[in-house]
Parts: C-alpha cells; structure tokens; sequence
C-alpha cells in the first residue's frame, strides 16, 4: 500500500491503457500469469517482477518499482545529484548547435557513476499520487526546484514554485490533469499511462513548446546515471559550444 494507494488497481489500468491484457503482458515478459495476475489484485509485487515486465509495458524498470513503491536496486538507481540537470536542458533547448552535438558528448560523458546513497526519492515514499510523481522526477534526478523549472521550459506549465510541486507531493494540493499531462511529456511516459496510475480520464495531451524536447527528455534520462563531475563536464562543453 502507497499510503492507501494500492499498486494493484494502478497496475491493472496501465495494462488496460496499454492495450494488453494479463495473459498476454506475462507471456511476452516471460512470466508466470498467476504472478501478473497477482500484482493485478492485493498482492505486494517482487522487484523482480516488475523489472520483467515492465519492458513489456513501455516503461523503465525503475520507475515501474518507484509507483510501487519499491526501491530500485543499485544498477537502476540514479547516481548522486551533485550538479543540476536543468541549466544543461536550457542550453540544448536554445542553442541548436549544442542540441545537435549532444549526442557525441552523451557517448564521451564516461561510464554510470554509483548509486547515489541518498537519492531524491527516498524522501518522497509518503501517501498519494502526488508522492507518486515526485518519486519519478527524482529518479531523473529532479528535485522539485528542477522539476517546476523544466516543466514551464517544455511544455510551459506553470510558473509554479519548488514549494507548490512540493505540497502536492505531501498530499497537500490536488494531482491536477493539467498537472499530469505537463509531468508526462519532462518524464518521457505517455499521458494516457500516467493518468491511468492517478485513476484520472487522460487529460489533453500538452504541445511541446520547442521542437527539441525529445532530445531534452532523454537527456535528463541518460544523465541520470552519470556522476556530478560528468555532469559539469556536460555543462561547460555545452556553454563553450554556444558561445562559439
């Protein structure tokens, strides 16, 4: 239980929304139905199980564990935060030449970091789907402040404060639609997924405000991984790049 949040009813209408069913999300995971089925219902689902099916689903392991509720092994968690992502997504945003070269610095940033002893989330394992989102915007190694930021740079939602995010992550302001369709695009997971785990209608789908945001999107993902040195390493070869 998430804080009377159980995972059970959130992952039966994510298979829904994903347009599967029980049978066939085990079979192509490779797992035994009952177990599926299982998580489906009151029982608590193992990591494993998780990490096996939620390719099939679309989604990234750790983050299927993280709306569980569960802790992400050490190969799946982010590394320490150290550096913030969201001056490095402003600069791939607005500057082409650095969107353009991003791939090559990606593939020179070096090797993951370790686990980070700390990370974002642990803080947010409280009750509510809010917590829910807060949860996975750490698991890109967003803090709230980072999160607000990002989310009115992509799709313009907002402005909010870090404290507003924060208060819906204590359950103490609404999951708005507006809200989930905004976190959808910065968290790379379709807008229908995310409001089947709030139990919401999907709200409208948010237009990107920049074309580059996809690429922007999968850099919080893949610099999640890296340590803070990667990170500002990242940071200045970007800044020399647009200053030409």
């Amino acid at each position: 239980m998430l804080g009377g949040m159980s995972f059970g009813p959130m992952l039966s209408r994510l298979v829904v929304a994903r347009g599967t069913d029980v049978g066939r999300l085990a079979r192509t995971a490779g797992v035994p139905e009952a177990e599926v089925t299982a998580a489906c219902g009151r029982a608590a689902p193992s990591g494993p199980l998780l990490r096996a099916i939620a390719p099939s689903l679309g989604w990234h392991a750790s983050d299927l564990m993280l709306a569980a509720g569960i802790r992400p092994p050490d190969d799946l968690a982010p590394a320490d935060r150290g550096a913030s992502i969201e001056w490095l997504v402003y600069t791939v945003v607005n500057h082409p030449e650095v969107r353009r070269r991003l791939p090559a610095l990606l593939a020179a940033a070096g090797p993951p970091g370790p686990a980070a002893t700390n990370p974002e989330y642990d803080r947010w394992f409280g009750p509510g789907f809010g917590a829910l989102l807060l949860r996975l915007f750490a698991n890109r190694n967003l803090t709230a402040v980072a999160g607000v930021k990002v989310m009115y740079g992509l799709v313009r939602f907002g402005p909010w404060s870090a404290s507003t995010l924060m208060m819906v992550g204590n359950a103490r302001k609404a999951v708005s639609p507006q809200l989930v369709a905004a976190a959808a695009v910065v968290l790379g997971l379709p807008v229908t997924d995310l409001a089947a785990l709030a139990g919401m209608p999907p709200p409208d789908a948010v237009p990107a405000v920049h074309p580059a945001t996809p690429d922007a999107v999968d850099l919080i993902w893949r610099a999640r991984r890296l340590p803070p040195a990667a990170i500002d390493r990242l940071d200045e070869e970007a800044s020399a790049i647009r200053r030409g």
